[in-house]
């Protein structure tokens, strides 16, 4: 049967959050739910499927309602475990929003404690400092090891930024620019290992970007989604032109290409 909002029944009076908590224990009764199976193993493969599936979903920031939906499927995974845990006697969505408090009232010791935090740089000093306390970090090495599984662009720039706070960082961008070009010599050498210099000028290259203080992850997924348009033009006008890609040289290519975005720009 297809469940709606009035099956929830005997929740209604409840507060917003357990409501929508009951509505999801509700799903997770449903025999064609995946949730339903107790195996603990398949508990896990579903918890790892919903968060990836959920965490890397298609975000456009410009999009509101699409981010509207997007971080109710991201809430979606959260609450979800949430309830497999609770089935399982692990925690609850009670202790997850506990810990999520003290999490935010401990690392805000410029808001919460007496650290002083005037721009948006000494707060986040402050949210480090308080966390590599917290998790008990006492080298720098420490923190590294400890970053939370993420893309590595996301990871490279986080990275980079504790071994920044050590002092080993480059003293202006030129330092990183020479490095990339240092990099890509050795990409291009005859006996590389092309796999491990190709990461070495990807990271490079994450570290110009941090000092021109662009989050590289999010520049790389603009150039993807322009090439992808301007893909799609080039492709649009071959076929209004009775061609075949598959059948046009480089050059033929790459001329209509320059052309549709050159269209682009004006």
């Amino acid at each position: 049967a297809v469940l709606g909002l009035g099956d929830i029944g005997a929740e209604a009076g409840m507060p917003v959050m357990e409501g929508k908590c009951a509505l999801f224990k509700t799903f997770a009764d449903v025999d064609a739910f995946p949730l339903c199976i107790k195996s603990k193993d398949v508990d896990e493969i579903v918890r790892t499927i919903y968060l990836i599936s959920g965490s890397f979903g298609g975000i456009n920031l410009e999009d509101i309602s699409k981010m509207e939906e997007e971080t109710g499927d991201v809430l979606l995974q959260g609450i979800f475990h949430a309830i497999i845990a609770e089935s399982e006697e692990e925690y609850s969505i009670t202790d997850v929003l506990t810990v999520l408090c003290l999490k935010l009232i401990n690392r805000h010791t410029h808001i919460f404690g007496n650290v002083k935090a005037n721009d948006v740089d000494s707060a986040l000093d402050a949210w480090e400092t308080a966390k590599a306390k917290e998790k008990k970090q006492t080298t720098f090495s420490r923190r590294m090891e400890e970053v939370a599984p993420m893309p590595a662009l996301m990871k490279a720039e986080k990275i980079q930024r504790i071994a920044k706070k050590a002092n080993f960082e480059w003293e202006n961008v030129d330092g990183a620019v020479e490095k990339v070009y240092e990099e890509m010599k050795e990409l291009l050498a005859e006996d590389a290992d092309r796999f491990e210099e190709g990461g070495d000028l990807l990271f490079s290259v994450v570290n110009v970007l941090r000092f021109f203080g662009i989050e590289p992850e999010m520049a790389l997924q603009k150039s993807v989604d322009k090439f992808r348009a301007r893909f799609t033009a080039l492709e649009n006008e071959v076929l209004s032109r009775g061609l075949d890609m598959t059948k046009m040289t480089l050059e033929e290519l790459d001329e209509i290409y320059n052309l549709v975005k050159k269209n682009a720009k004006n």
